[in-house]
């Protein structure tokens, strides 16, 4: 039997928050390329005694079955798109969605494959021959593709859960310290931060939250005494972190539109992405990408 500890793990990963995409033109793309694939793996190696068919132009009616299998993933990645428009949930998708999603995927792949097989071969419809093609569709790559996508996100996430136990042992017990790689500077002091076209302000080091990208400007984040207050300054995020680098360390970047303060941290979890930081009154949680969790060290 599983242990319970990896049970767990395994349904924590289930439940965690996954990034997704829901643009039109990758979703056509996505099918496009599926069934490109699919078409070219059966005409290559022709399972399923595809071998023995005797007609005429034989590869292009098997290369053929492309066609239904980028219906179908239009199809379903049409319904997907739109429920997660109208449910207004694009970033925020659980793991087990995204494999229900896939099953579905499946499941229509092999009903068109089916349809198209029976119009092709003027075969009747019926349920064995469903389950046959439904049963080789999957074989054909979809169900090693998903264990795939599930095993290293699995991966993924553990490391990511590490990371966090580790962040949140070292604050619960003040025996370490979140810094960046150069942990010089002080806290106290004020650190002025200047936008492209010459506007500036000033902020104590120990007041930022962070700073968060909003197309052609960097918002400014802090916080004094629970009361959260804002600044817009004209600049990019790449620019701010340049010239904050050595005046005030602590200020990491976390993601491609975040640079938080380490200081402020107040507990990290770990999901298939990457990590969530909560920060300090008031209460907020800034994301931290798969390729900025390197960036976060314990430094005793």
């Amino acid at each position: 039997m599983m242990p319970a500890p990896m049970k767990s793990r395994i349904a924590r990963y289930l439940a965690s928050p996954l990034a997704t995409d829901f643009s039109v033109r990758r979703a056509l793309l996505r099918s496009a390329a599926v069934s490109a694939f699919v078409g070219l793996f059966l005409v290559c190696f022709k399972p399923f005694d595809l071998d023995s068919l005797q007609m005429a132009r034989r590869d292009l009616w098997i290369a053929s079955f492309a066609l239904p299998c980028f219906a179908a993933l239009a199809l379903v990645e049409g319904a997907r798109i739109a429920t997660g428009r109208i449910l207004s949930r694009g970033a925020t998708w659980k793991v087990w969605q995204m494999l229900t999603f896939i099953a579905l995927s499946i499941l229509c792949i092999g009903l068109a494959n089916h349809a198209y097989t029976c119009w092709v071969f003027g075969q009747k419809p019926c349920l064995d021959n469903f389950l046959c093609m439904l049963t080789n569709t999957a074989l054909v790559g979809i169900f090693p593709a998903l264990a795939l996508v599930f095993l290293t996100g699995m991966f993924r996430f553990s490391q990511n859960e590490d990371a966090a136990s580790g962040i949140n042992v070292a604050i619960s017990s003040g025996a370490a310290e979140l810094v960046a790689e150069n942990p010089a500077g002080n806290a106290g002091e004020t650190v002025e931060i200047t936008g492209s076209t010459g506007e500036s302000a000033a902020f104590p080091v120990a007041e930022l939250c962070y700073l968060k990208a909003e197309g052609n400007y960097v918002e400014v984040v802090s916080a004094k005494a629970g009361v959260k207050s804002s600044v817009l300054l004209r600049a990019t995020l790449k620019e701010v972190e340049s010239a904050l680098a050595a005046k005030a360390p602590k200020l990491l970047r976390c993601h491609r539109s975040y640079i938080v303060n380490s200081a402020r941290i107040r507990h990290a979890e770990g999901n298939a992405q990457g990590l969530t930081l909560t920060l300090d009154q008031p209460r907020m949680e800034i994301p931290v990408s798969r390729s900025y969790v390197p960036a976060f060290r314990l430094l005793k």
